[in-house]
Order: C-alpha cells, then structure tokens, then sequence
C-alpha cells in the first residue's frame, strides 16, 4: 500500500526505511509505505523504485537495515579507535603534500 502525501516542510517523515509499517485490509498485513511526493516529480518512478525495494525485501535483502548495521559497526569501531592510547596521533590525517606537519 503506497500512501501518497503533500510533502510537508516542517513534516516528520521516515528517511531510512528502517522502520516498517503495516496496514491491516481484510485481516490481511499489507506493507504500507508513506510517500511525501511534492510537484513536478515522477510519481511512476518513485512508487517503481519503492516497489522494487519490497520485492528486495522479500528475498532478504534489506538494504536500510543493512546500512543502518554497517553504519554502526564502523561508528562502534572508530569510537573504539579513539580510546586507544596513542590513536588520535595514529589517526590524525596527514597535510597536504609540500607543507610542513
């Protein structure tokens, strides 16, 4: 189920497609998507691209969840590196090349 909203400036709308929401239709649990849609865009493709990101899921592919994991992960492993004793000096970037640290 595709819902079709005016976008909003000030609206509060789900940008990462972690979170999931179903729509009960005849004690039925249909997937329900909520799409800020503002004019000149193409509403085809959008509502295509949203429909193929449900058939991914289907098959196990959640690629919001997946980000959302790799993107904790890393931020868990650089939170560990600046822990480290002697990590910021380690970690520091080096300047650019012909000047002087």
């Amino acid at each position: 189920m595709v819902e079709m909203l005016e976008w909003q400036h000030d609206g509060i709308y789900d940008r990462t497609g972690v979170d999931e929401a179903y729509e009960t239709v005849l004690k039925t649990e249909v997937p329900r998507i909520r799409l800020p849609l503002r004019p000149g865009r193409n509403v085809a493709s959008i509502v295509e691209v949203a429909a193929r990101n449900h058939l991914l899921k289907l098959q196990g592919h959640h690629s919001a969840r997946q980000f959302a994991q790799r993107l904790e992960r890393q931020l868990l492993e650089e939170e560990q590196r600046l822990q480290t004793p002697g990590a910021e000096a380690a970690g520091a970037p080096l300047p650019p090349s012909g000047e002087a640290p």
